[in-house]
Formats: C-alpha cells, sequence, structure tokens
C-alpha cells in the first residue's frame, strides 16, 4: 500500500500545516474556541475540518483498491489527483474573498473527481474479480 501511505503522509503534513494555522490565527484574535465572527480564524478551521472530511474517505477508497491489488498507475494517478486536488482547496481558503473561489473550485472539482475515480475504479476491480474469475 506504498500509494496509500505516500498520500496518507501528504495529508498528515497538510493537516499539521493547516492546524498551526488555526492555531496562530486562535492566538493571534484571542479566540479559544469556536471562530469568534473572526472570517480569517473560520477560513482557516474549516479549511482544516475539510481535509479532515474528505481525507478518510479518500484514504479508504485508494486503500482499498491497492489491498485488492489494482493497477499502480490507477492508483498513483487518482491519489496524485487527490493530492492536488487538496492542496488548491485549501491554499484557496487563505486567500481574499475575490481570489479564493479560483482554486477553491478546481480544488474541490479534484476531490470528487479522485474520489468518483475510486469508487469506479473499485466497483470494476470487484465486480471483474467476483464476476470474471
Amino acid at each position: 500500500m506504498i500509494v496509500t501511505s505516500a498520500v496518507a503522509s501528504v495529508f498528515g503534513l497538510l493537516y499539521l500545516v493547516l492546524a498551526q494555522h488555526v492555531i496562530s490565527r486562535r492566538r493571534k484574535y484571542k479566540v479559544s474556541v469556536g471562530h469568534g465572527d473572526v472570517e480569517e480564524l473560520h477560513r482557516s478551521i474549516r479549511a482544516h475540518s475539510n481535509l479532515a472530511e474528505y481525507a478518510p474517505i479518500i484514504l479508504i477508497l485508494l486503500a482499498a483498491y491497492e489491498v485488492n491489488d489494482g493497477p499502480l498507475v490507477i492508483a498513483v494517478i487518482l491519489g496524485a489527483i487527490a493530492m492536488l486536488g487538496r492542496l488548491l482547496h485549501a491554499r484557496g481558503m487563505t486567500l481574499p474573498a475575490d481570489a479564493r473561489i479560483k482554486l477553491r473550485v478546481p480544488g474541490m472539482a479534484l476531490t470528487l473527481s479522485a474520489i468518483a475515480g475510486l469508487v469506479l475504479s473499485n466497483i470494476f476491480l470487484v465486480a471483474g474479480t467476483l464476476f470474471l474469475s
């Protein structure tokens, strides 16, 4: 599960960076719980939470694909798409409102495309194993 390990490591590093952003903004605005109606802090919290919401399903689907001996090249491509999507989305959340959408939308499109690709790849892999062997 080398691809899953690589993607999980990148997600883990991104998670730490986003957590540090939240911590630094909490200190800056002196808000210990919630976002205190501070938009910059709220965006930091949501960027961190968004990764925490999407990373698990990506990693589960990727691990399932690798465990069931899916072609490595497909795992690499879909893992790379997922990582790029998450990185773009996280970066987009830190930008001013007018520039934010330029990275968030492609980031989410790549993330959802990777999830859809992993779902379909797993379905075809399982169906092929069950019905063709």
